[in-house]
C-alpha cells in the first residue's frame, strides 16, 4: 500500500459574509491527495483575539465551508487546512471578517 504525502494547503482562503449570522470561507483546492479540510475560527471581541477553535470539515475536494449561528458586531478570522491518513498541511488564512 502506498502512503500519500501529505496535501498541500489551500490557496487563495478567503470569506463573503451571506447573513448577519453566516460566514462563507472558500479555497482554492491545491492538493490531490487531502481526504478532508479543517476549518478553524478565531473571534475578535472589542479588540481581543480569542484562541483557535476548530469549527467544522468539509470533504475532500470541498472548496468552502459555511459557518453560521455567529454574532454581529464581531471581527472572525479563519484558517483552513487539508489533511489525509500522512498529515494536515499548513494552515492557509483568510483576511479578517467583520459581521454587522
Amino acid at each position: 500500500m502506498t502512503v500519500p504525502v501529505v496535501p498541500a494547503a489551500p490557496t487563495a482562503v478567503g470569506t463573503t459574509v451571506l447573513a448577519p449570522t453566516q460566514i462563507r470561507v472558500g479555497w482554492t483546492d491545491a492538493s490531490t491527495t487531502e481526504t478532508s479540510f479543517t476549518v478553524s475560527r478565531s473571534v475578535s471581541i472589542a479588540g481581543v483575539w480569542g484562541a483557535w477553535a476548530d469549527v467544522g470539515n468539509a470533504a475532500a475536494n470541498a472548496t468552502g465551508y459555511t459557518n453560521t449561528g455567529l454574532t454581529g458586531g464581531r471581527v472572525y478570522a479563519y484558517r483552513v487546512k487539508a489533511c489525509n491518513v500522512s498529515g494536515c498541511s499548513a494552515w492557509a488564512a483568510a483576511p479578517h471578517r467583520s459581521l454587522p
